[in-house]
Order: structure tokens, then sequence, then C-alpha cells
């Protein structure tokens, strides 16, 4: 057998090619999404709109939902989700 003679089995592939053959895939996707939603993606950075005041508002809300075991009506939980969130400000005794 001479020098130049592929005798054996191919190299495996290390841990890094696998890195980079993911990488490749997760950045693909990536411009794929963003080419796909470009539009939508141009208008939220235009207007600064995000659902962050939503997702806050739900998870503020959950909250007091898991308070609310303790009051005695429905009513005294959408009372405090008003005072809290709904932009209530209602005037308060002694104070001008």
């Amino acid at each position: 057998m001479g020098c130049g003679s592929a005798s054996g089995p191919p190299p495996t592939p290390t841990l890094h090619d696998a890195d980079e053959s993911h990488a490749a895939r997760a950045a693909s996707r990536v411009l794929g999404n963003a080419t796909r939603y470009r539009t939508l993606i141009l208008n939220a950075v235009a207007h600064g709109l995000s659902n962050a005041r939503s997702e806050a508002t739900n998870t503020h809300l959950r909250l007091l939902t898991r308070r609310a075991y303790g009051y005695r009506s429905p009513e005294a939980l959408i009372a405090m989700a008003d005072l809290t969130r709904g932009g209530l400000c209602p005037p308060l005794p002694g104070r001008s």
C-alpha cells in the first residue's frame, strides 16, 4: 500500500463541525423569518410598538386573581383591577 491509498473509514465529523452546521441552519432560519416578517418588524421599529404592555398587564391581572381568592366577591377583584390597571384615580378622603 502506498502513501496515497485511501484505506480505512472516512474521518468522523467533530463536535466543532456539528456546531457549525447547527449554527448555519439556525442563521438560515432566522434570516428566513426576518425576510418573511420584514414589514411587521419595520412597522414595530418605526412606531415603537411591542407587546410588553399587554404582557405586563396579563401578568399583573393573573397575580391579582391569585390574591383575590381571599375576597368575598368577584366585584372586589374587578375594583382592584380598575384601581391598579384601569387608570382610575378616585379622590382620596382628606386629600385635595
